[in-house]
């Protein structure tokens, strides 16, 4: 399983400009310039009360309306009502099933508090949710302090955020089973970002650009430091999903390298395709590939390639055509999904259209956001749905919503005036 995170976008302006955000910022959700707002979060604390709330359901293309169950977050068909499955008793007090938290589910940051008009979270509590792929909400903790959420564990009952008060960084992570949280001590590291590993999520990676020393930190869950990786300046980092690779870039820029992520050790080094320079890893891919973005060499456009940290080898998944007006700065990012590869297209301000590619390497035909005036931030894919936030330019408040890409059914899963998410993929 995979979460939005470890998704990197650039915010081109010039050739080869590559801006690496966090949702998730993203990956981090991301801040795309003014045309994609903002996402902020919050930490640590209590309980909160266990009620839960059905989803909100636009349907753009079919004459049938899923609904849910209060109960079970399963659907159930309008036209055609079915008795839902049995499924385990909960144990939580929120009603959450713990052991059905996977896929499509989201970790939900909520404030019905805006920030104020230079984006400063205004003084109120956050409340950290899970959400599951049909909508129904599962309030879980009441915490205070304004974060920026991080990632999610593969099981989904660990998160971690950055405080965003603390003058330096400082690292929280939230049991949201046991409802507890303590902090991850970093020391002095500067432009940080946290993932966990896979496939356990027992330890966490941390980037840092301390002074130009730009590396990896691989530590414990209580902040001991077990290794630390030398990656190339300002570039992000992908562990593969069996934990035993880190990919990033090389040191000098110039390639990327595959770690032993138990010893250090490079275990192989692979050159851009041809034609193309300043490939750094995106994300991972599926069947334990790493997703590579590259810049066409001589050009600003970028493609997308998958990489196996196995063998090396690089085969691309999209080709961009510059002669093309909606092309002119290639594509950022790309999902595996049902019905084949869906990508989002790079812009020189916030997020992009996003559309399944067609035999040529190039989306075929946009997806449709009902109510988007942009392009919402992508947060991630988990089987035929895609999952984004829809907020108005410049503004954190946002809809968390879904689309299956196949019927371009459209869901609302979650709505607040502060919002950020994380969303567990498929890989």
């Amino acid at each position: 399983m995979f979460t939005t995170p470890t998704t990197t976008r650039p915010h081109l302006t010039r050739r080869g400009a590559v801006l690496v955000a966090m949702a998730s910022a993203a990956l981090v959700s991301t801040t795309l310039a003014a045309c994609g707002g903002s996402s902020v979060a919050p930490a640590a604390g209590r309980p909160t009360a266990p009620p839960t709330t059905a989803s909100t359901v636009t349907v753009p293309a079919s004459p049938t309306t899923t609904a849910t169950t209060a109960a079970t977050g399963r659907p159930t068909s309008s036209a055609n009502p079915t008795t839902p499955a049995p499924h385990p008793t909960p144990s939580d007090p929120s009603g959450i099933v713990w052991s059905q938290v996977g896929p499509g589910w989201s970790v939900v940051s909520s404030s019905s508090t805006a920030p104020d008009a230079m984006g400063k979270p205004n003084p109120g509590s956050f409340t950290l949710s899970m959400v599951s792929p049909t909508g129904v909400r599962y309030p879980l903790m009441t915490v205070k302090q304004a974060v920026s959420l991080q990632d999610v564990s593969p099981d989904g009952r660990r998160v971690m955020a950055f405080d965003r008060i603390s003058p330096t960084p400082v690292l929280v992570e939230w049991d949201l089973a046991a409802r507890t949280s303590h902090t991850i001590p970093l020391g002095a590291v500067s432009f940080p970002h946290a993932t966990y590993s896979r496939p356990t999520g027992q330890q966490i990676l941390v980037s840092d650009g301390k002074r130009g020393a730009n590396r990896v930190l691989r530590m414990t869950r209580t902040g001991h430091v077990e290794a630390t990786y030398a990656t190339g300046a300002n570039t992000p980092f992908v562990s593969t999903a069996d934990g035993t690779r880190l990919v990033t870039t090389a040191p000098t820029g110039d390639s990327v390298v595959v770690l032993d992520n138990g010893t250090g050790r490079t275990v192989r080094t692979v050159a851009s395709p041809s034609g193309y320079e300043n490939c750094q890893p995106a994300q991972r891919w599926s069947g334990g590939d790493v997703e590579l973005r590259c810049t066409v060499r001589d050009g600003q456009s970028m493609d997308l390639f998958a990489m196996s940290p196995t063998t090396g080898a690089v085969r691309a998944l999209t080709h961009t055509d510059k002669n093309l007006p909606d092309e002119l700065f290639g594509y950022v990012v790309a999902w595996p999904a049902a019905g084949g590869v869906l990508a989002e297209r790079a812009t020189g301000c916030g997020p992009g259209a996003v559309g399944l590619l067609d035999g040529s390497g190039r989306i075929g035909s946009e997806l449709t956001w009902p109510g988007a005036k942009y392009p919402p931030a992508i947060l991630g894919v988990a089987g035929t749905r895609v999952y984004a936030e829809i907020r108005s330019c410049g503004q954190t408040a946002a809809r968390l919503v879904s689309q299956d890409v196949l019927t371009k059914r459209t869901t609302t899963l979650a709505t607040a005036a502060d919002l950020q998410t994380i969303v567990i993929q498929d890989r």
